[in-house]
């Protein structure tokens, strides 16, 4: 601190012109302190409210709390900044210019007692906003690496509660004299995790300065402490200490009403879905019969379902002690007599698994005829064969249907008449040449037996649609080579023009040409 003051000084010293010259000012500091950016954004800020000013007055002759808190008041109503770092840029204007350069006594003794974030995080931190579920945090200065003890703790509990989308157990069968809204809870368990991984609460202690009801931030405080002790019995650590609100810890300015401190801005059209995820390191569990009652806890805390069901505790319980993939079966309702002893032995899988395949149609992503084309092409034949019929889903999808029918004529050769009507009668004119590209992707893997049967099916469907049985397939031939060659005295009785586009498509010569030869 002394010597970030002691260098401002001196810029003061040899540039005197940029007290009165702000853009020169702001060029200099730049100069002068090249990482330190919001330090510099700080002080920048304290010259538009015209620090210089009032340091420099006659009437002012000692620069003391009084004289600082005037312009911290201003700093956190009209540009959000935290009071700590507000006390810091003040005093370094008053020792910098005030008393280096005039010769004023300065005696602030406020910024002493709470430095602010600048002096905590260093010149790495930054601040950015912190989305959270239906808003953002603003105000806190982000530092590269959490110190906290039971730093990997609070990771859990933060993206737990960020992607937990029920009110807490605990607050749920909280008893309070006057009712309060999860909503304001939410939001301060959030920026008090963000406090923590920020090191603004470096231990178990908070001191803050909050506008609202404190009965809120003392239930988000139980919750907090409820969630990380759960947490340390499954991690097998020592109790987390539990966070407590005190006046011996440095003061934060916390608010969810109004642009003070560090505050929650509303996004209501926000995607509840998002939030910016604390990292932390891969955790170890070694989950035992004793920690059944936390994880039971845990599922109702967060869903409707409870208790287990029979093979779920010991899944689990092996699935986050294991570092290896496993595929899962259990029953659902009375549709299977399955085994649920089998479903937990070792299964070796060598070929891609796709449970509800028909989900790949994505209105955001939509699933091309090029690609399904492709996917039915490259995809290993125990995939092929590994897909269920479209019946199974619960909304019929084209691009599944489309997939299974290639997938068929490919692994097996084997059609289904009633498949086969869906995939004509769905395809409009418009996507006539995309079919063709696709199953022409298709068709050169196929048997000679599996083209005759596609011929045979595909000749009343597509004439009774309106489509050309003859032109679908001539293309089909002009973009195989072997086709060409094969079907060469069918494509050449094609229209003229056609043929010459199709060859063009397919890089071929004309099949004219072939015959001929």
């Amino acid at each position: 601190m002394k010597d970030f003051s002691a260098k401002f000084a001196l810029l003061l010293q040899e540039y005197p012109d940029a007290i009165t010259d702000r853009a020169k000012l702001a060029g200099l500091l730049r100069d002068f302190f090249p990482r330190e950016t919001r330090q510099v954004r700080l002080l920048t800020n304290l010259h538009k409210l015209s620090i210089e000013r009032e340091i420099a007055k006659d009437e002012t002759t000692l620069l003391d709390d009084k004289f600082a808190l005037r312009f911290v008041k201003r700093l956190v109503e009209e540009y959000g900044i935290d009071e700590g770092n507000a006390l810091w840029g003040v005093q370094m204007w008053c020792l910098a210019y005030g008393e280096a350069i005039l010769g004023k006594q300065c005696s602030i003794n406020l910024a002493e007692e709470s430095l602010g974030v600048f002096a905590v995080a260093g010149n790495d931190a930054f601040a950015r906003v912190i989305d959270i579920p239906g808003g953002s945090i603003r105000g806190v200065i982000e530092t590269p690496r959490c110190n906290h003890k039971y730093a990997n703790v609070y990771a859990v509990v933060y993206n737990y509660v960020m992607r937990n989308r029920r009110t807490p157990q605990l607050f749920r069968d909280m008893k309070t004299p006057f009712k309060l809204e999860y909503e304001s809870v939410f939001r301060l368990i959030a920026i008090v995790l963000q406090l923590i991984k920020n090191n603004y609460i470096p231990d178990r202690d908070i001191n803050p300065r909050y506008d609202g009801d404190v009965a809120e931030l003392r239930c988000a405080l139980m919750i907090l402490n409820d969630y990380a002790a759960l947490v340390s019995r499954l991690i097998g650590l020592p109790p987390c200490p539990a966070l407590r609100i005190t006046s011996t810890a440095k003061a934060i300015t916390i608010s969810l009403h109004k642009k003070a401190g560090i505050y929650v801005e509303n996004c209501e059209n926000a995607d509840r879905g998002n939030y910016s995820p604390w990292l932390g390191q891969r955790i170890n569990y070694q989950l035992t019969s004793a920690n059944l009652k936390d994880l039971q806890y845990v599922l109702e805390d967060s869903t409707e379902f409870a208790p287990f069901r029979e093979g779920q505790f010991e899944i689990l319980r092996k699935l986050l002690s294991s570092n290896e993939c496993a595929i899962i079966a259990l029953p659902t309702g009375n549709r299977f007599l399955l085994d649920v002893a089998q479903s937990l032995q070792p299964v070796a899988a060598d070929y891609l698994i796709l449970d509800d395949a028909h989900c790949m149609t994505n209105p955001a992503l939509p699933m091309t005829f090029e690609k399904i084309g492709g996917a039915a092409a490259v995809l290993p034949l125990e995939t092929l064969k590994a897909f269920k019929p479209w019946e199974t889903a619960s909304e019929y999808s084209y691009t599944f249907d489309l997939l299974s029918f290639l997938s068929k004529l490919r692994s097996s050769g084997s059609l289904e008449e009633s498949q086969t009507k869906r995939i004509v009668a769905k395809t409009t004119k418009k996507d006539f040449m995309s079919l063709v590209d696709t199953v022409a992707k298709v068709y050169g893997l196929c048997t000679n037996e599996a083209r005759f049967k596609l011929h045979d099916k595909l000749a009343g469907e597509l004439t009774a649609c309106g489509l050309s049985y003859m032109m679908f397939f001539d293309l089909i031939y002009l973009t195989n080579k072997k086709d060409l060659i094969y079907y060469g005295v069918v494509a050449s009785k094609i229209n003229k023009h056609l043929e010459e586009i199709g060859a063009k498509r397919a890089g071929f010569p004309c099949c004219a040409e072939v015959t001929e030869a």
